[in-house]
């Protein structure tokens, strides 16, 4: 209070989603084919993002076009991918795909040309405004925060964000989109009608990244803790996609039990997750408060 005065008014994300203000969190894992180790991802980077990017776009099933904002390991991630094969493949499909960084080799980077940071800015407002534009947007650390954008359908960590990264990076997917927003202020939809909304969710896609080893249980340990306050369920909110003879299938059901079915670990995984986050929360209750919430 001494720096910045008393709280004037405090919402919860859940309050909010509920409120038509921002929308819901929804976990994507996708399955993209020959990457299964931390060798193999330093590899198959571009075919990572190519794949995710159209397993994304399946998923969305939504007047509005795919626009996913990629947090990278570091400055190399971006430079290894605008020197490659997925690269062009995207471009000539249409697909924008901006890069940022304070390295000078990408700066602010349109579609391999160097531009500089207003124009860059203009161009990620105005096509991120575009309801038909598909965009790939790759940032290291620079884009978290203090973008205007509400376009962008979803986003795609490649590394572990601590909490205020994290929430400042799906904080750029969670704004609603300009329709939907204006339908809810005039009661035209309620913002618990996600069938006619043009942007329900706002994803969080995970490229397998799912295996054994304890840094990647914690990472996604740390997702699903934070995003819990919205609400998020994750036995309800994770669907998940494989490449199927190279064309993207994506589950119709976000149920633990169809999940199950094309990663035989994942549905215990998150069961046993979950288990780990509320024993952790319920340590931390009173004896009181631990009675009152079990018998509700």
């Amino acid at each position: 209070e001494s720096l910045y005065g008393k709280i004037l008014y405090s919402m919860t994300p859940r309050e909010a989603i509920d409120l038509g203000k921002m929308i819901r969190p929804r976990m994507h894992i996708v399955k993209t084919s020959g990457v299964y180790t931390s060798d193999d991802y330093d590899a198959s980077l571009s075919k990572i993002i190519y794949e995710s990017f159209h397993q994304h776009k399946v998923a969305i099933k939504s007047t509005l076009s795919p626009k996913i904002l990629i947090s990278v390991k570091g400055t190399q991630d971006i430079k290894k991918f605008l020197g490659s094969e997925e690269y062009i493949l995207l471009r000539n499909e249409g697909v924008s795909i901006y890069a940022v960084a304070s390295n000078e080799e990408i700066g602010n980077d349109i579609n391999g040309v160097k531009v500089r940071r207003q124009e860059f800015l203009r161009g990620l407002k105005k096509e991120g405004a575009d309801i038909s534009k598909e965009m790939i947007v790759l940032h290291y650390d620079i884009l978290a925060e203090g973008i205007d954008i509400s376009g962008f359908t979803g986003i795609m960590p490649l590394r572990s964000l601590n909490k205020s990264k994290f929430l400042q990076t799906f904080g750029r997917a969670a704004r609603l989109d300009p329709e939907d927003r204006k339908n809810i202020e005039n009661n035209i939809i309620f913002p618990s009608e996600l069938e006619k909304m043009n942007k329900p969710y706002a994803y969080i896609i995970i490229p397998n990244v799912i295996h054994s080893n304890e840094d990647d249980k914690q990472n996604l340990t740390q997702l699903i803790t934070e995003l819990r306050s919205y609400g998020f369920k994750p036995s309800e909110d994770i669907v998940s996609s494989s490449i199927v003879n190279g064309i993207p299938q994506i589950d119709e059901l976000s149920g633990l039990n169809e999940i199950n079915r094309r990663f035989p670990n994942i549905g215990e995984l998150i069961e046993n997750l979950e288990a780990d986050i509320e024993a952790e929360e319920n340590a931390k209750l009173s004896k009181k408060d631990f009675l009152l919430k079990n018998i509700d």
